[in-house]
């Protein structure tokens, strides 16, 4: 028997949170019943279309715990095929390999863990009773489905979302920088994303990397021209709870030093600033490193500013100059465009106005990176100063258009 619940306590639009809150109130299964409003009853497709939703809200219920089954079996094989791994592998695969490439242990363990997780997923998927019994069901469910046209919901675009990016949570675990992290600049609330070759961007066990300076692309609203569509790439899903557009903006980047947005991580709320009393003991070997030298270098650069600015604020030089000279001393030290950054001088702090809030996840992030570099590669012609027009001398049947 397969229930609903017919009521007028709730419209069309809110069934599916009334219904939660019934099932939440009565210790009831969601998959037990369905609620839906008496106000179907004064349309026979909206009728209809209720007891299809019954009858799907069951038998969806019945795939997705043959799911969780599965997924809990392969959880419980991958936790043994773990604890099985002798001391002389796990010495070589987690603790030597790590420490030469300077990724942090634990990440290398449960990489190996969701290796044994999905290898067993896909075996018990794939067993010939578990495809019966999934197929079946599939069927059933295929045999209720409408032919109304696939509609993205609230809930199936964040799930998208969550499969592109990681959000700004991603700071507490105090990851290194990757290709595809997001910023935020305080100043102008501009967003930008680091487009930066992923193995110069490793940390290596020294706390040194190869490269000094990344490239942070400008995230925009506006649409592309049609001549300007070479240099925007859509970045889908980039703004949690609203569906507008976003692009990446090729031609407008600038280069930061990567000094300054390591200091994300070092802070939980990924704010880029530089204390030079935090507890070292949270973050792997590479990063500890990496903090002394970075804070050699801030420490060295905010004396040297401070001699500087005090010498010019007690010259006689006009009082509008003096700002301007002191501005002209932060570019210089730090590299960074006033407009852009600020930089503030605190007791046992620097504060640069930039916040990371999150990444765009791989393989996606290196497919940006991929166009951004044929963007940058890309060829061009000596203009025609003969100016004629093309559609007036060839034939339209032999025009044939070539992108850059």
């Amino acid at each position: 028997i397969i229930c609903t619940l017919l009521t007028h306590l709730t419209t069309i639009e809110s069934e599916i949170e009334f219904w939660k809150a019934l099932s939440k109130e009565h210790d009831l299964k969601l998959s037990d019943f369905l609620t839906l409003s008496k106000r179907r009853v004064h349309s026979k497709i909206e009728l209809a279309d209720g007891i299809k939703l019954t009858l799907l809200n069951h038998k969806c219920d019945t795939l997705k715990g043959f799911a969780v089954e599965i997924t809990k079996t392969a959880n419980e094989v991958a936790s043994n095929a773990l604890a099985d791994i002798n001391v002389y592998d796990f010495y070589h695969m987690v603790l030597k390999s790590s420490e030469e490439e300077g990724i942090w242990e634990a990440q290398t363990l449960f990489r190996i863990h969701n290796i044994f997780q999905e290898l067993e997923s896909q075996k018990l998927a794939l067993e010939s009773e578990n495809r019966r019994v999934l197929n079946e069901n599939i069927s059933l469910l295929r045999g209720l489905m409408g032919k109304e046209k696939l509609e993205t919901t609230n809930i199936s675009w964040e799930i998208r979302r969550k499969e592109l990016f990681y959000d700004e949570s991603l700071n507490k675990l105090n990851l290194p920088l990757q290709n595809g992290d997001i910023f935020r600049f305080e100043q102008n609330s501009k967003y930008y994303i680091l487009l930066t070759q992923p193995c110069d961007l490793m940390i290596r066990k020294s706390g040194n990397r190869k490269q000094k300076v990344g490239i942070l692309a400008e995230i925009v609203y506006e649409t592309p021209k049609e001549t300007e569509k070479d240099s925007y790439k859509p970045i889908p899903y980039f703004n949690s709870g609203t569906k507008s557009s976003a692009f990446v903006k090729f031609k407008e980047t600038i280069s930061i030093d990567l000094d300054i947005l390591d200091l994300s991580i070092y802070n939980d709320n990924g704010a880029a600033i530089f204390n030079s009393g935090i507890d070292l003991s949270i973050y792997h070997n590479p990063l500890q490193k990496r903090f002394v030298i970075i804070k050699e270098k801030m420490e060295q650069k905010k004396l040297k500013c401070a001699e500087l600015k005090d010498i010019v604020e007690k010259s006689d030089i006009d009082t509008p100059k003096k700002a301007e000279l002191i501005d002209a001393v932060l570019f210089q030290a730090f590299n960074v465009d006033k407009n852009l950054i600020n930089v503030e001088f605190k007791e046992s702090e620097i504060v640069f106005n930039i916040v990371r809030k999150g990444t765009y996840r791989n393989p996606f992030s290196d497919l940006l990176l991929d166009d951004y570099s044929y963007y940058l590669s890309r060829t061009g012609a000596e203009h025609d100063f003969s100016m004629v027009e093309v559609e007036n001398t060839v034939p339209k049947k032999e025009l044939v258009t070539v992108s850059n």
